[in-house]
């Protein structure tokens, strides 16, 4: 019997981490499914920033139906969702929780309130984009946030180095190497993603995709680095050497960290996904916080959070 394809338009390995282990052990294959990439990481690389975003190689795949899925920043997997023209939905959250911090040298610069009209530097309709808008707005007033272009990551960090830029907004790991050369943090902020998914994926084939893929967060949190290796691609982008980068990557406070979902790994229940009417999908998941061991010493290894459905209305803001 075939066993149903589905596609992964590849993202920062960070967040296509629990894809990369279900891959590798199978666990997908298991599930009754033939699971790859639709590119590779090098293909990735060679993305430009400056392309419009449905032009971008995740969108791409995506849009002309080279790959089934991908994952995005939560706000930008509505942003996609609403310009595109193949239809799909967002079918569930990111495992990974990435940090984005805003990153300067300059001494007058120590909280947000100091950013008042001062321009951030940042890659437009990504995580980067919408953290600092969120970190920002409720300290300056929107109309006192300046955003500025700056492109991919490294370029950014590359801008704030050279004095190019006065703040830039970067995740890991240009927040531990920011902090290695003397820049400090003025605001963070942890965000979760959405995976887009395609309308022609079956409910039962969404299923035995979140549950494979939640095993294999289990396996990441069982033994983190075992798998750390595979963010290599990562590391290589701020041209770190591989130990240096592996002591940041540890040390690090601030940084792109899988998190475990308290809530039940069968309380998922996706619906059909929509077509060109398209909504946040599947009933709220209800979560309790889990119970420490007695005794238990604090880790250092960063945890992980299963995919979980979305709440399909947002909360009210205070």
């Amino acid at each position: 019997m075939t066993k149903p394809v589905v596609r992964i338009a590849p993202n920062n390995p960070v967040f296509d981490l629990p894809v990369i282990v279900g891959i590798e052990e199978r666990l997908f294959e298991k599930a009754g499914l033939d699971v790859s990439f639709s590119a590779t990481y090098a293909d990735r690389e060679r993305d430009s920033a400056e392309k419009p975003v449905l032009s971008r190689l995740k969108e791409q795949m995506f849009e002309c139906g080279s790959a089934d899925s991908y994952n995005v920043c939560e706000w930008a997997s509505i942003d996609r969702l609403e310009r595109g023209e193949r239809g799909g939905s967002i079918a569930a959250l990111r495992a990974a929780v990435a940090a984005q911090a805003i990153l300067t040298f300059d001494e007058k610069l120590q909280t947000p309130r100091d950013l008042s009209d001062v321009p951030v530097v940042v890659q437009e309709l990504t995580g980067s984009h919408y953290t600092t808008l969120q970190m920002l707005e409720s300290a300056v007033g929107r109309e006192h946030v300046k955003i500025q272009n700056g492109s991919l990551p490294y370029k950014r960090w590359e801008g704030l180095r050279n004095r190019t830029y006065r703040a830039v907004a970067v995740m890991e790991p240009f927040i531990s190497l920011g902090l290695k050369e003397g820049a400090h943090i003025i605001a963070a902020s942890f965000y979760r993603g959405g995976e887009v998914v395609a309308a022609e994926l079956t409910p039962e084939e969404r299923k035995a995709y979140y549950d494979a893929e939640n095993q294999a967060v289990d396996l990441i949190n069982g033994d983190f680095y075992k798998y750390e290796r595979r963010l290599a691609a990562a590391r290589a982008a701020a041209r770190l050497r591989p130990l240096q980068a592996r002591r940041l990557l540890r040390s690090g406070a601030v940084q792109p960290r899988l998190r475990l979902d308290e809530g039940p790994r069968n309380d998922r229940g996706p619906e059909p996904a929509r077509g060109p009417g398209r909504r946040l999908i599947g009933p709220s998941l209800r979560t309790s916080s889990p119970s420490a061991r007695p005794g238990a010493r604090p880790s250092r290894r960063p945890s992980a959070r299963r995919s979980q459905i979305p709440r399909p209305e947002r909360a009210a803001r205070p």
